[in-house]
């Protein structure tokens, strides 16, 4: 987490080894989340703000999601109650992904094109699991 100077508004930042980027040759996969989630404008996606670097690291400013991890939730819990699950689920229909991506332009779009990762999906609110995502790959 960090915050801007002068307005105090508060960003994640993910940083990213430059190391591990060349060791598992993960070029093309940073370019595409890069491109992908600063051309998204969809409430459920995390906004990336803008991204800096130095010798070692790459960061990326994204919008802070107060909810934590989707992940990281269910490990506390152990479990979803049916109704969390359901909102889970229904957070992911296909007309949800299309919104995200066509940003009110008409956009071929399968759903099968995105597999988010479920420690990369947000819930910005813990009791209704208003779902943010975060990765492309």
């Amino acid at each position: 987490m960090a915050r801007e100077i002068k307005s105090k508004y508060v960003v994640a930042l993910k940083i990213i080894f430059k190391e591990q980027i060349e060791k598992y040759m993960l070029h093309h996969q940073l370019r595409r989340e890069l491109e992908t989630q600063s051309s998204l404008c969809h409430p459920n996606v995390l906004r990336l703000f803008g991204w800096f670097h130095d010798d070692e690291r790459i960061f990326l400013i994204l919008e802070y999601a107060y909810g934590g991890e989707l992940y990281k939730e269910l490990h506390k819990s152990g479990t979803f109650s049916e109704e969390q699950a359901a909102n889970i689920t229904v957070a992911f229909d296909e007309t949800t992904i299309v919104d995200i991506f066509a940003c009110g332009k008409p956009v071929p779009f399968s759903a099968q094109s995105i597999a988010p990762e479920v420690q990369n999906v947000i819930p910005s609110s813990l009791v209704h699991f208003n779902l943010n995502i975060d990765d492309y790959y």
